[in-house]
């Protein structure tokens, strides 16, 4: 859990910080979640640094998701950028 391992497409913004917690596997799992519901992953690109800049960067299209306005809803919570928020807005 302290090393960097794993698909980059997968990690939470704050792992690149170099903080991991449980938080991020709620990232993760939100981050499949899309990609089951979209076809793929929602920050692609050809080089590492591209990727990583978009995750901690970007905002993420949720207009892809055509889904319930519940599922659309729980899957933004699993994507918070913040880790606080994420964690708190998951888990109530």
């Amino acid at each position: 859990m302290w090393t960097d391992t794993g698909s980059i497409f997968y990690r939470a913004p704050e792992s690149f910080e170099g903080i991991y917690d449980s938080k991020i596997d709620i990232w993760s799992t939100g981050i499949v979640a899309y990609e089951l519901f979209t076809g793929s992953v929602p920050f692609k690109a050809r080089q590492q640094q591209s990727i990583i800049d978009k995750i901690t960067n970007e905002e993420i299209d949720f207009e892809a998701l055509k889904v319930s306005k519940e599922v659309k809803n729980t899957i933004k919570k699993m994507l918070e950028k913040n880790p606080e928020a994420r964690a708190t807005s998951v888990q109530t």
